[in-house]
Order: C-alpha cells, then structure tokens, then sequence
C-alpha cells in the first residue's frame, strides 16, 4: 500500500477551488495524465456520482472507474475505484488558511503483482506527479481570479 498526501495554498476563494476541484470533468486540465474524463451525471457531484478516466501510466492507457463515496459541499470529497489497475481511495479536501484556500490531495493505492516490487519508485514518482498537478491547478484557480 502506497499513501500520498500533498497539500498547495491558493489565492482564491474555498467556493471556486472546491467548485473547480468537485467538477471531475476539470481533471483533465490540471492533473498530467488524466486523457479523457466522463462524470455521471455530468451536472454535479454527489455521493454516488461515477467518474471513468483515461489515463496514461506506466506508458500504458488505462480506464479507471471510481466512486464519490463520501460529499461535503465545499470541504470534502472521498472518492475509490470500482474498476482498475489498483485499488485506489482518495480525498480532495479545501479549507481556509492564512487567508487562502489550502488544497489537499490524498491518495492510497493498493499495488498487486510486479508493481508491488516497485512501491518506493512508484510512490516517488507519483508524489512529484501530484505536485506538479497542484501547482497546476494553482496556476488555473489563481489566474482566473484576476
């Protein structure tokens, strides 16, 4: 089992990131990878809202299918995989500090066969993945607020 949490504060409003971050249509914009993303319904984000992703890993196209399984409008969204390479859960989460937005991403993936060998790599890897991705996402919500 492989557990990441990453953190970014961002000059805008706790209602336009989690807006932004809530909506899994927007994830390809800001996480490197993400190729295509289908939300159902489409319109919003709920306990039991469904995503499919497209994504590239490992040099490889995957199709990930997940669940929203835990919604707090504008704080939280806990999210896990019901089809996949691995079983991963997740948190999207928003809070106010020292007058910003503070962002927090967190990811545990449950490695299976050879990947498992590679966890530390793996881990590595994907800690400056989601780092990168946040500083994305910084630059996207902060831009638009000018």
């Amino acid at each position: 089992m492989i557990t990441i949490t990453e953190t970014i504060l961002v000059d805008c409003s706790l209602e336009d990131v989690f807006k932004f971050i809530s909506n899994y249509k927007n994830d390809t914009k800001w996480r490197g990878g993400v190729i295509e993303m289908h939300q159902f319904p489409d319109y919003n984000t709920f306990v039991g809202t469904t995503t499919i992703e497209t994504i590239k890993l490992f040099g490889q196209k995957y199709f990930i299918s997940a669940e929203v399984y835990e919604y707090e409008n504008n704080k939280k969204i806990s999210f896990r995989t019901t089809d996949g390479l691995f079983k991963v859960t997740g948190c999207r989460e928003v809070n106010r500090e020292n007058g910003k937005t503070k962002f927090t991403y967190s990811l545990s993936a449950e490695l299976t066969g050879v990947y498992k060998l590679f966890s530390n790599p793996i881990k590595n890897s994907y800690k400056k993945r989601i780092m990168r991705d946040l500083n994305k996402l910084k630059q996207i919500l902060e831009a638009k607020e000018n």
